[in-house]
């Protein structure tokens, strides 16, 4: 009996230490998640500095987070979200439904640049939108398929998702080379996910990213007409003053005298 009762613990020492290993490296494993998906979702670079997250209380912040820009723009990236609160529902972390009980991103830095082919943050909705379509259809393959990505198959509640503070960098041809910066609008998003009992990563980014780019969009696209409009002004400022000092010239020499100064 004693030996059993030896045995016996060394086993919950052995599952101690095992799930002490998986809290202590949660941050570490939540990073490559972010940065491998994300960069999926986006087709852009996406990484991460790094994420402190406590075991006991479930409650941490990821820092550092930029998401580049996809291929054609010119900008280094689209979002540059500095810090972000996160509280995890650590029973959760068990089952096949991750609950996400609040997470805060305060004063991120948006980048709105518009090309040929249209604006940066719309590619990227457009990218993420494809791929949580594409996770969908995963989603309902074979049973032997599954398996093998269940990794693929785990599913998220976000209950609460608070953006404040934010700032959209507007980017253009036409602001010859000038930057123009736009307030974001405070976004929050609750229950993401939960009426369908949990969605896939790649659908919470879907929802979350087409949200604020939305936001980023309309702010920046105020601001973007207002210095259209004041590029138009400008050159038909300049073109009047050409015309004037033409027709100035031209009364001079045909009043047979030097034009006035």
């Amino acid at each position: 009996m004693k030996k059993v009762l030896i045995g016996l613990g060394i086993v919950v020492v052995v599952v101690g230490v095992g799930l002490y290993v998986l809290f202590a490296n949660l941050g570490s494993v939540l990073k490559a998640a972010i940065e491998k998906i994300g960069s999926e979702a986006t087709q852009a670079s996406v990484k991460v500095e790094r994420i402190d997250l406590s075991a006991s209380s479930g409650e941490g912040k990821i820092v550092g987070l930029v998401v580049g820009n996809p291929k054609g723009f010119k900008t280094p990236q689209a979002f540059g979200l500095g810090e972000v609160g996160l509280k995890v529902d650590v029973a959760s972390l068990k089952s096949d439904v991750v609950t996400i009980r609040e997470v805060a991103i305060g004063a991120p830095k948006i980048v709105y640049e518009h090309a040929s082919g249209g604006s940066n943050l719309e590619v990227l909705k457009a990218n993420v939108a494809r791929f949580a379509e594409a996770q969908g259809r995963g989603a309902k393959a074979p049973a032997e398929r599954k398996e093998k990505s269940a990794d693929k198959e785990r599913k998220l509640i976000i209950e609460r998702l608070v953006v404040r503070d934010g700032e959209v960098a507007v980017s253009h041809a036409l602001l010859q080379g000038k930057a123009l910066t736009a307030k974001l609008p405070s976004i929050e998003l609750r229950d993401i996910g939960k009426a369908k009992g949990g969605a896939t990563p790649a659908e919470i980014a879907d929802e979350v990213i087409s949200k604020i780019s939305d936001a980023a969009n309309k702010a920046a696209t105020a601001d973007l007409e207002k210095a259209v409009g004041k590029v138009v002004e400008t050159v038909k400022e300049t073109v009047q003053g050409v015309r004037d000092a033409a027709g100035s010239a031209l009364r001079g020499v045909l009043g047979g005298g030097q034009p006035k100064q």
